[in-house]
């Protein structure tokens, strides 16, 4: 069975390097909330996140062979990053993937009163964690990935609060030339999209231009 024999804080294994410039994030900000683990049996280092419930999860790419790994050691669990209590409005961002929430923060920044939920698979727990929020919530933004997005709305009860649906996978949209600003013009202007609704309760597209 897979082992974490180390965790370290600091990224310097060659091929987690590699990943990270691939995805044109930073090594600083991918220290914050990231670490290089050494696991066993396979007596590799691979990116790990840690979730709320303790365990790890695990991302390796074989850069020679272009394949991704991906898996977890311990407890399964989302993961939360909550505003703090006393602001009354918040907005709740929810990602399937450690990935497309550090492409959110690399472009947009952590902010303040925003809740971030990251699902790792689990969309029962993460709508569960998010309903306990809505009465603090201005919208809803779900980031999408391999189709995850239709299933977390499906379980979330969110009748009063405005629930957008970003147009494009965010890491492949990092990916692309002229990314970054793409994206960030985009964030910075949700408003001006042609297919934004203002009815009381919604499912918006929200497209960078």
């Amino acid at each position: 069975m897979p082992q974490i024999k180390s965790l370290s804080p600091r990224i310097k294994d060659k091929g987690c390097l590699t990943e990270i410039a691939r995805r044109k994030l930073t090594r600083r900000l991918c220290e914050e909330y990231l670490q290089q683990a050494f696991i066993l049996p396979s007596k590799a280092n691979v990116l790990a996140f840690r979730n709320d419930a303790g365990g790890h999860e695990l991302y390796y790419r074989n850069h020679e062979r272009h394949k991704d790994y991906k898996g977890r050691i311990g407890p399964e669990g989302i993961r939360t990053l909550p505003a703090a209590p006393i602001l009354e409005r918040i907005d709740l961002y929810v990602y399937a993937h450690f990935w497309d929430f550090l492409t959110h923060l690399h472009v947009n920044g952590l902010q303040p009163d925003a809740t971030y939920i990251i699902t790792n698979g689990l969309v029962t727990e993460a709508a569960q964690y998010a309903v306990t929020a809505l009465e603090r919530a201005r919208r809803v933004v779900v980031f999408p990935y391999d189709s995850q997005e239709h299933d977390f709305l499906a379980e979330l009860d969110a009748d009063h609060v405005p629930v957008g649906v970003w147009g494009e996978n965010l890491t492949e949209a990092l990916m692309k030339p002229d990314g970054h600003f793409k994206l960030k013009q985009a964030m910075s202007a949700p408003e001006r999209q042609n297919d934004h609704t203002h009815a009381q309760s919604f499912t918006m597209r929200v497209r960078p231009q």
